[in-house]
């Protein structure tokens, strides 16, 4: 928990350099980005020779996974083959997906699948985070999974309920 703390508040200090030309540094979210980018969790596009990033665009549950994984710097554990139907094991995302099955960070969807290109949702990734991160979530009554972890994300003011939000996450 103490190490999620840290994490979310250095995102923002501990970086200043300019990695995509579409992040400038007065966008909000540009040390994050780069702290991401010098970390090897974000690789960003080339596009007319320039690095892009894409800010504007959703974050997709396999990408998720692997900026979680990467940050908690969780052991990757071996690939097996009855993972997930819709995740081969010779895609770049499968080691973070089964790092995170075998943590009990991600269970997949009730079809079966775990949809890696998916949006991601706040909802779930505030509840991948804090499972990677082993904060101290409550139970979830049937058919409120997302009210525990709201609440545990209001009280750390890491979301504001109040405020006007999108339910997909933007990169």
């Amino acid at each position: 928990m103490k190490k999620l703390f840290l994490i979310l508040l250095a995102l923002p200090l501990c970086c200043s350099a300019q990695y995509f030309g579409d992040v400038p540094s007065v966008h909000p979210n540009s040390m994050s980005v780069d702290w991401l980018f010098t970390e090897g969790l974000v690789e960003g596009y080339t596009e007319k020779g320039v690095k892009v990033f894409h800010p504007e665009n959703s974050v997709t549950r396999a990408a998720a996974l692997k900026m979680l994984i990467g940050t908690a710097g969780l052991t990757f554990t071996p690939l097996r083959d009855d993972l997930f139907p819709d995740v081969h094991k010779n895609e770049w995302y499968a080691k973070y997906i089964q790092t995170a099955v075998d943590a009990g960070v991600v269970e997949g969807y009730s079809d079966g699948l775990f949809h890696p290109a998916s949006q991601v949702t706040r909802a779930e990734f505030l509840a991948m985070a804090f499972r990677v991160f082993e904060a101290p979530l409550e139970d979830a009554t049937e058919g409120e999974w997302t009210k525990p972890i709201f609440d545990l994300a209001t009280d750390l003011r890491i979301v504001d309920m109040d405020a006007p939000t999108h339910n997909s996450l933007n990169r």
